[in-house]
């Protein structure tokens, strides 16, 4: 199979709204340290993805790992069937509103400066988003996953409200205000799931 080339569109296609999930036991098989202690918050996500409606996904950073099937994919490096290889910090090289769905897990913090910018392309593709960032972590030595809050959060998805929003600490869903000293020093993750349909309907009647 060639390589994808560099922010190259390989179009999306249109599905039916039944997916195929990832299992438990697909993630076991994976070999790679990246995906240690991760399933607790991507199954979390495969939950909520579950009750929602849609056709076509874009996933973003997964390492190779789909959360969905038949879902298309940007990263920064090449991996077999890598829909857009592409650096989400530059504008996306997609049309408006031509994913139903995006999702990028744990990907927000690494973009480094850009994090407004690359949510506003989420708006302009999407219909709907489902991201996660670490939350409230203690490792100053890695200061791009340190003390990440709700506000910080919140600036980066320039204060659109989220319709659902939660931690996930190990494999236990927790309400996504916890007092700090419960959180810190443990590896939380927040969960933010948006419906852009939704808030501008609403923006519109205010």
């Amino acid at each position: 199979m060639s390589a994808p080339k560099a922010s190259v569109v390989i179009g999306p296609i249109w599905r039916t709204r039944v997916h195929r999930f990832a299992t438990h036991e697909e993630f076991l098989q994976l070999n790679q340290s990246y995906f240690s202690r991760r399933w607790g918050y991507m199954s979390a996500v495969i939950d909520v993805m579950r009750n929602m409606e849609f056709d076509s996904c874009l996933e973003l950073g997964t390492n190779g790992f789909r959360l969905v099937e038949d879902s298309d994919t940007m990263d920064l490096k090449q991996y077999e069937g890598l829909t857009y290889l592409h650096d989400a910090r530059e504008p996306f090289p997609i049309g408006d509103k031509e994913y139903d769905l995006f999702v990028a897990l744990q990907v927000w913090e690494h973009l480094h400066g850009c994090q407004q910018d690359a949510f506003a392309e989420v708006i302009r593709v999407s219909r709907k988003a489902i991201l996660s960032f670490p939350y409230l972590w203690h490792c100053p030595s890695s200061p791009h996953h340190h003390g990440l809050t709700h506000q910080m959060f919140r600036e980066w998805t320039l204060g659109v409200p989220p319709v659902k929003r939660f931690l996930v600490l190990h494999r236990h869903v927790l309400p996504a205000y916890l007092p700090d000293f419960i959180m810190r020093h443990r590896s939380a993750r927040a969960v933010y799931v948006f419906d852009f349909d939704l808030t501008a309907g609403a923006s519109s009647r205010t």
